[in-house]
């Protein structure tokens, strides 16, 4: 699974220092905290991130899969004192 953060540029050009890290901070959390024992999570660097997903037997359940992640992801996050999302 293919995943980056959509107008992560304007995030990373926020005027508090550190916004673009803080937020790629979290979503690594988020995603590592999501996926099983034995999945693997990786960023590729910018906003982008890789997940291998093993051992899924079907589609249905790849798509179970990717509906939790992505709702998981896009849950506000407060960095600061201020909601992104």
């Amino acid at each position: 699974m293919f995943l980056d953060i959509d107008h992560f540029q304007v995030r990373q050009r926020q005027p508090r220092h550190n916004t673009g890290d803080k937020l790629l901070q979290n979503v690594a959390e988020r995603l590592t905290e999501t996926v099983r024992d034995g999945d693997t999570v990786a960023r590729l660097g910018g906003d982008e991130f890789i997940l291998i997903l093993n051992d899924q037997p079907g589609q249905e359940v790849i798509y179970r899969a990717m509906q939790r992640i992505m709702s998981r992801i896009a849950e506000p996050i407060d960095i600061d004192g201020q909601e992104l999302w």
